[in-house]
């Protein structure tokens, strides 16, 4: 499996992460943590896994900037989970609310890179 697609896994695994963190009113990582956007496997891999050419794109770019919003997002959908404001989180995690709009966002860029890369040769994968 190349990076993007594992990429686009690890983001979905996120979201089922917050979303059990909604129903369980617990989570193991803080809104803190959450917001950090260096310490999961796709902020990892933007940091260091992706070619200096390839940084100077605008889809680079893009990818980061949404993937900073998803991270914002999901801290402040976090601690409403933590704080025992469930509905308004389950609020938070629809597809029209400012996070599934991000997060699907976050999805189709990350498939648009997936396409460039098996398109142009040395592109990260």
């Amino acid at each position: 499996m190349d990076d993007v697609s594992q990429a686009l896994k690890d983001h979905w695994e996120w979201r089922a992460n917050l979303q059990k963190a909604i129903v369980d009113g617990r989570s193991d990582l803080s809104p803190r943590d959450v917001a950090a956007t260096d310490r999961c496997a796709l902020g990892k891999w933007l940091n260091t896994g992706v070619s200096p050419e390839f940084r100077q794109t605008q889809l680079y770019e893009h990818v980061v900037e949404l993937h900073t919003e998803f991270h914002h997002r999901a801290a402040h959908i976090l601690q409403l989970a933590l704080s025992g404001r469930q509905e308004e989180a389950r609020e938070e995690m629809k597809r029209d609310s400012v996070f599934g709009t991000s997060s699907d966002e976050l999805s189709e860029a990350l498939k648009q890179w997936k396409g460039a890369s098996q398109q142009t040769p040395g592109t990260p994968e």
